[in-house]
């Protein structure tokens, strides 16, 4: 990798689920002085998924910058939360393991990121 090209997390370069979004692994690229990109592959020629300049009234402005690394690390950890969720509800609800209240509150907050995530929220 070149540096300041980052992977976010290890994904997989294909999954099980019926989506339109682009498959992962997503990579951030946050090159001193150019916008920060969230790319579907490592090297410059792959597309962005999304860019951020950084700046703010067009100024440069180290602490936007820093808020918009993170949300772009957020952003390109999508598709491996997406499918370790996923993943989870398949293999833990046929267990029946969580009659608890809050294993279930659990259950439904993954359940709804998921829907959210495949727009169907």
């Amino acid at each position: 990798d070149r540096a300041g090209r980052e992977p976010a997390g290890k994904g997989k370069e294909e999954h099980d689920m019926a989506t339109t979004h682009t498959l992962g692994p997503w990579f951030v690229d946050a090159r001193p002085g150019l916008p920060i990109d969230v790319n579907a592959g490592k090297d410059e020629l792959s597309p962005p998924i999304c860019t951020t300049d950084g700046l703010e009234d067009g100024i440069d402005n180290a602490a936007k910058r820093e808020e918009e690394l993170a949300n772009a690390y957020l952003i390109a950890a999508a598709p491996d939360l997406l499918a370790a969720l996923t993943e989870l509800l398949q293999e833990v609800c046929p267990l029946k393991h969580f009659d608890t209240s809050a294993g279930v509150r659990m259950l439904d907050r993954c359940a709804a990121a998921i829907a959210k995530a495949e727009k169907r929220e």
